[in-house]
C-alpha cells in the first residue's frame, strides 16, 4: 500500500502511530503532512500540494483538534463536516481509498464527540475505513488490567508504544478493506491558499529540524495587498507562526474580519510554530476582490476569537505577527 497521512500532532511523534506506516511491510510508500494545535482546516490547507493519485490510502487525523476549536467556538459543526467531506471526496475522485482516525482525549471518554460523530456519518456514507480510538483505548485498558492515565502523555497524547499499536490495528483494517471509494457527484466549491510572503514587504524564513516557511511579517503600519480569483471568494482560514504572533490582523473583508492570533505557544523558545486556524464568519472579498491586512489597532475588538484565549469583548493585543496564507473558498 502508499500510504499518505494529513494529521496533527499525535502523527508528528516520532514512534508514535505514525511510526507504525513508516515500518510497515505493507506500507510500501509513506508521506506524511502534519501540522499540530490545528482542526480539519489543515486539509484543504494541504491539499493543493498533494496527488492523490500516487497513492492507495490517505489517512485524515483532525478529530482531536477539532472538537478542542468546536468547544471554544473556534471552528464550526458544518465546517468540520465541510472541511473532512471535501478531502474524501478529493481523494476518492483521485481514486484514492480514505481512512478516517479519532483519536481520543483522556477527559472525552463516556461522551459522544462532535468529531467523532462526523468522522461515523463520513465514513457510513462514503465507505471510508474508521478506526474510533476511543473504543480501541477502552478494549486496551480492558485487555491488558490498566487505568485509563497509563494511556496517556498528557490530556491529549497517546502514549507512543499503544499509539503504535493504534496504527498497526489501523493498517490492519485498510489492508483487509474490500470496500470501493464512493465518489460523490461534483462539489460546488474548492479552497486555495494565497501566500502572503509574496505580496509583502517584509519576509522571514524560519526553521525547524522538520520543516522550513517563509512568512509575511507585519509590524507597525505595514499592510499586505492581496487579490483573490473572484469578489466572491470567502477566507475560511489562515496560516501563522504561532512562536512569533500575539496581536490580531485585520482583513478588509465585508465585513471586516478582526481575528486574533495569540496563543500559548509565544516565546516559546522554538522558530516555527504553524498553526492553521479557521474563521466561522462569513467574509467575502467583494468590490474587485482585493483585500487589505494590516495589523488590528488598540480598541479594535475581535470578530474571530482565538482557540487559546476565548474571553468575552477581549480587546486585541500588541505586538508583531508572522503570517503565512489565506485559505480562500471559492464557488465553481
Amino acid at each position: 500500500m502508499k500510504v499518505c497521512l494529513i494529521g496533527t500532532s499525535n502523527s508528528i511523534f516520532k514512534d508514535g502511530y505514525a511510526s507504525a506506516f513508516r515500518d510497515d511491510p505493507r506500507v510500501t510508500n509513506f508521506e506524511k503532512y502534519s501540522i499540530g494545535a490545528s482542526p480539519s482546516i489543515i486539509i484543504p490547507y494541504f491539499i493543493e500540494s498533494i496527488d492523490f493519485s500516487k497513492f492507495d490510502y490517505v489517512v485524515f487525523d483532525t478529530a482531536i483538534n477539532d472538537r478542542n476549536y468546536y468547544k471554544h467556538g473556534s471552528i464550526l459543526k458544518s465546517q468540520i463536516r465541510e472541511f473532512v467531506e471535501w478531502g474524501v471526496h478529493s481523494a476518492h475522485e483521485a481514486g484514492c481509498n480514505t481512512a478516517l482516525l479519532v483519536m481520543p482525549s483522556k477527559k472525552g471518554f463516556g461522551k459522544e464527540t462532535i468529531s467523532g460523530k462526523i468522522y461515523r456519518k463520513i465514513a457510513n456514507e462514503t465507505g471510508a475505513v474508521l478506526l474510533d480510538g476511543f473504543e480501541y483505548i477502552e478494549n486496551y485498558c480492558d485487555v491488558e488490567s490498566v487505568h485509563l492515565d497509563a494511556c496517556f502523555i498528557d490530556n491529549f497524547h497517546v502514549v507512543k508504544p499503544i499509539a503504535r499499536k493504534m496504527g498497526y490495528s489501523l493498517i490492519d483494517k485498510m489492508h483487509l478493506n474490500a470496500t470501493v471509494a464512493k465518489v460523490k457527484k461534483h462539489q460546488k466549491f474548492c479552497y486555495y491558499s494565497i501566500d502572503l510572503s509574496c505580496h509583502a514587504n517584509k519576509v522571514v524564513t524560519r526553521k525547524t529540524s522538520l520543516a522550513e516557511q517563509r512568512l509575511a511579517v507585519l509590524t507597525g503600519d505595514d499592510s499586505i495587498d492581496i487579490y483573490a480569483r473572484s469578489p466572491l471568494d470567502q477566507v475560511v482560514g489562515i496560516s501563522f507562526n504561532a512562536a512569533y504572533s500575539q496581536s490580531a490582523i485585520v482583513c478588509s473583508t465585508a465585513p471586516y474580519m478582526i481575528k486574533n492570533l495569540k496563543t500559548k505557544y509565544f516565546s516559546s523558545g522554538k522558530d516555527l510554530l504553524t498553526i492553521v486556524s479557521p474563521v466561522t464568519g462569513e467574509y467575502v472579498c467583494g468590490n474587485s476582490g482585493k483585500i487589505s491586512i494590516r495589523l488590528a489597532e488598540a480598541g479594535e475588538v475581535e470578530t474571530e476569537v482565538s482557540r487559546f484565549d476565548k474571553i468575552a469583548e477581549c480587546m486585541v493585543r500588541s505586538g508583531d505577527v508572522e503570517i503565512g496564507s489565506l485559505i480562500m473558498k471559492a464557488h465553481v
